[in-house]
């Protein structure tokens, strides 16, 4: 199983929008196939599959803002299952939600 990340397009960017998938979850993708449409403030670009496999996990929508490193997705190695118990990448809506939410006073 290998992670989709948001990558760092330029030296000073630290998150990306999620612009459009190009793929969907369970999609058979090989190694090189475009992925998704990351925007910057300066460039729109295609995301690449790291691997061949099946896209599983899909954890940013499209409008999302990632920061640069978090886990978009995951692709499953050729003929691998999801692991009993396990999930897709937290979602970073979700992600987000949870850091927006005040901390509870005394």
């Amino acid at each position: 199983m290998r992670d989709v990340v948001m990558p760092a397009l330029g030296m000073a960017q630290d998150s990306g929008r999620v612009v459009r998938w190009l793929r969907a979850e369970g999609d058979e993708v090989r190694e090189g196939d475009p992925l998704v449409e990351v925007e910057t403030d300066k460039v729109t670009v295609e995301i690449e599959a790291p691997a061949a496999g099946t896209l599983w996990g899909i954890a940013a929508a499209e409008g999302d803002e990632v920061p640069v490193g978090v886990a978009i997705a995951r692709i499953l190695a050729p003929g691998e299952q999801p692991p009993a118990g396990a999930s897709a990448p937290e979602s970073v809506a979700a992600g987000a939600a949870a850091d927006a939410e005040p901390a509870a006073g005394p």
